[in-house]
């Protein structure tokens, strides 16, 4: 403003010198020059209303920014404490898991403890636990005991052996008993007890069967007939789901049973009968692959 009113009044002077011709030339420049003042003038006021625009604008944006800012810090430290109180919870969880798995296993080592010692007690006795009074009806007497049998069978993995045989005598069983001996009122049985061992570092399959050759006629063992279910295999065994299955390095002590005639025993009377340990030891749950062999045969005498 000052620069310009120093050219008026410059010009006002020049021009108290100057010639008509050129007091209207340069009455003509000052007022050019007045017009561009004033577009120059409007032109910065413009700027200064399009920057105050875009400084607004820019602290709006900044303001967003700010809240969007505030509410992902907010949100993250939200996570973070969702995350933390479920990483918490789990870790409780996990605790409380591991508490009662081991007062389970506690509990299951406890109880196998009992049993062990129960059939161990039982195993000790001069007549072999048996339910077979108590199966027939009838009178037994125990007619033949074997200890240190020593028949052994090792059958991929699967170690096995006959340690002790009792036969007994059954007499006057009632008449609807009798289809346990073929119609007969009396028979024998004969009880074993076995041991069989998974020496592998993985499971098993294994039936642990033995089977008395008569030389024209085999009598396969059975689990459970005449056996006190604390001495049943099927008790001892680790696993719940599969009675054939045999977890690595698991071992059990168990008693097998053979019904036999009076027919049939004159064959192990004269020497002839053979108890053999059948083996038939698959690593596949559906023993699709399961050996075929056998031990050699123990004659009882």
């Amino acid at each position: 403003m000052k620069n310009f009113a120093y050219l008026a009044i410059s010009g006002a002077l020049f021009l108290t010198g100057c010639s008509n011709d050129d007091t209207t030339a340069i009455k003509k420049d000052i007022e050019s020059l007045k017009q561009q003042k004033d577009k120059s003038e409007k032109e910065y006021k413009s700027l200064q209303e399009d920057n105050k625009s875009i400084d607004k604008e820019i602290k709006e944006k900044q303001s967003e920014i700010d809240t969007l800012k505030k509410e992902k810090e907010a949100e993250i430290k939200a996570q973070i404490k969702r995350e933390e109180a479920a990483k918490k919870k789990q870790e409780a969880i996990d605790r409380r898991n591991r508490l009662i798995a081991k007062q389970k296993a506690e509990q299951e080592a406890k109880v196998r403890a009992q049993k062990e010692k129960k059939t161990a007690q039982a195993r000790n006795k001069a007549t072999m636990p048996n339910t077979i009074a108590a199966s027939t009806n009838g009178k037994i007497q125990t007619i033949k005991s074997i200890r240190n049998v020593g028949l052994n069978f090792n059958d991929s993995g699967m170690k096995t052996s006959i340690n002790r045989i009792q036969i007994f005598k059954v007499t006057d069983m009632p008449k609807d008993q009798v289809v346990l001996f073929d119609g007969e009122t009396e028979g024998y049985v004969l009880i074993y007890e076995v041991t069989a061992e998974n020496t592998l570092d993985k499971p098993l399959y294994y039936n642990n069967i033995g089977v008395l050759d008569l030389g024209d006629k085999k009598i396969f063992s059975e689990n459970a007939s005449f056996i006190p279910p604390e001495l049943q295999e099927s008790s001892m065994k680790k696993s719940e789901n599969n009675y054939s299955e045999y977890a690595p390095k698991e071992k059990t002590i168990s008693y097998k049973s053979i019904a036999i005639n009076k027919v049939d025993y004159k064959k192990v009377e004269s020497g002839k009968a053979r108890l053999f340990i059948n083996g038939g030891v698959s690593q596949s749950k559906d023993m699709n692959d399961k050996t075929n062999t056998q031990s050699k045969g123990y004659v009882i005498q």
